[in-house]
């Protein structure tokens, strides 16, 4: 099993609002990809708490997608899927540039 973990910020054209609406739209679209759910084993998104952005404005939230292998999320970038849903959708939603993305294993869960 891998993780990857994903700091999230919004495209500077979106309002906070508006983005984490249309995150949460982008979350249930790739729930309802059959694609998607296969290569998927899980995906949270984690929304920034509105009374967090008095700190600044340097991440919008983080985002978890689980994968039972790294090949399987390689497959995930290769399909048609990908390339006609989910990559416009990140392009008009994030600021790609600013993501901070990292591959690790399964949390380990000291306080239950």
């Amino acid at each position: 099993m891998i993780q990857l973990t994903v700091l999230v910020k919004r495209n500077p054209e979106l309002s906070i609002d508006e983005f984490h609406d249309r995150w949460r739209a982008h979350g249930r679209m790739i729930a309802a990809d059959p694609v998607f759910r296969r290569l998927m084993t899980r995906y949270e998104q984690h929304h920034r708490a509105v009374v967090d952005y008095r700190n600044g404005d340097t991440f919008d939230g983080m985002a978890l997608q689980w994968y039972e292998t790294y090949d399987d999320f390689r497959a995930l970038l290769a399909s048609d899927e990908y390339e006609t849903k989910m990559a416009p959708d990140e392009a008009q939603l994030l600021d790609l540039e600013e993501l901070v993305v990292i591959f690790t294993e399964p949390g380990e869960v000291f306080i239950p």
